[in-house]
């Protein structure tokens, strides 16, 4: 029988992060998953660590591009292979709590209508995993799509969403090296339900320098969406504070 869940992660010269984020997923107390790990084209020791744990657990499969190809690409790759009826990710520089997955199954049970299912984190540096501030993102459905003109409405690592969520949209948008999963939540709030669990299950390790890299981006992806009046109106006020908030940062940077 295939499994339950398939846990989707891309990797990129992730020896520093990587041995502790694949163990959090395979000390999972929900242990009916595969664990897809495409290696993007590292120069560093992730292939060696990757072999280290393909050894150890038989539901590890490898997959290593050629070249760098992005996150996109890696997912969507992941993703033609794997079997599972739910599609869970994961970062290389994140820890999951160890019942993230069951509690996020048990959620999932309790809420047949539910497509795509995230959970709160706490922000952290590779060097401290348990010091942070809590992240907690909209609740319900209907929090989350008033939300989702003002940023991404998921923290991406802590999702886990039905296949056909994922399939009826194509999968990821290869042609965007950033906020790609911003995109695939503007592309189906119109045929998906959303949740997010207020709990904590994962340790985000945070690069506020890259996500104020993908601001231009996120605003050309909200108007490529077909926003109503509404929504663009919240969309042109939020993405005019998030371009003050990059200046800023910019400018007490230097």
């Amino acid at each position: 029988m295939p499994p339950q869940v398939s846990v989707l992660m891309s990797v990129h010269n992730g020896e520093l992060t990587l041995h502790k984020s694949v163990e959090s997923i395979l000390e999972q107390s929900f242990r009916d998953f595969e664990f897809i790990i495409v290696d993007d084209a590292s120069s560093d020791d992730t292939s060696n660590i990757l072999q280290y744990f393909l050894k150890k657990d038989n539901r590890i499969k490898i997959l290593t591009n050629g070249k760098n190809r992005g996150l996109s690409y890696s997912l969507n790759l992941a993703f033609q292979t794997c079997k599972g009826r739910f599609i869970a990710r994961m970062d290389a520089d994140d820890v999951s709590f160890q019942d993230r997955f069951e509690k996020q199954i048990k959620h999932f049970n309790a809420n047949r209508a539910l497509s795509v299912l995230g959970t709160g984190a706490r922000y952290v540096s590779p060097e401290k995993w348990d010091a942070g501030m809590l992240i907690k993102m909209p609740e319900t459905h209907e929090h989350i799509i008033q939300f989702m003109f003002k940023s991404t409405p998921f923290i991406h690592p802590t999702v886990m969403m039905k296949r056909e969520f994922l399939e009826s949209l194509g999968g990821y948008d290869e042609v965007l090296r950033r906020v790609q999963d911003y995109d695939l939540w503007l592309r189906g709030r119109h045929i998906g339900c959303f949740g997010n669990l207020q709990e904590e299950l994962l340790y985000y390790s945070y690069d506020k320098e890259r996500a104020y890299k993908g601001i231009f981006t996120a605003f050309i992806i909200k108007m490529r969406s077909r926003p109503n009046i509404k929504e663009l109106g919240i969309s042109l006020l939020y993405s005019t504070y998030e371009v003050y908030k990059l200046l800023i940062f910019i400018i007490y940077r230097k």
